[in-house]
């Protein structure tokens, strides 16, 4: 295990040692700290609900209409004309 061909990972077909993925991250990976800025804290996003039209389902018929402006006329006019 001393020269480190042992440990191998595969990615993309590839196949990778564990040194050459060493070599990669020392050379490659840690100096983006430098490069790159480190957020202080993780920024996300919860999924929620999209905002939807509102849907009516099924519909009323003209003397359903008729019926319930007539009641509420009706509870208007007892309140309006109480004695």
């Amino acid at each position: 295990m001393g020269s480190g061909s042992s440990r191998m990972a595969k990615g993309f077909g590839i196949i990778y040692t564990d040194t050459k993925l060493l070599d990669h991250l020392v050379k490659i990976v840690i100096p983006l700290i430098n490069v790159k800025s480190v957020p202080e804290e993780a920024t996300f996003e919860l999924p929620r609900m999209p905002d939807l039209p509102v849907i009516v389902l099924g519909t009323q018929t003209n003397d359903l209409d008729d019926y319930t402006n007539g009641f509420e006329d009706e509870k208007l006019a007892s309140i309006c004309f109480k004695h």
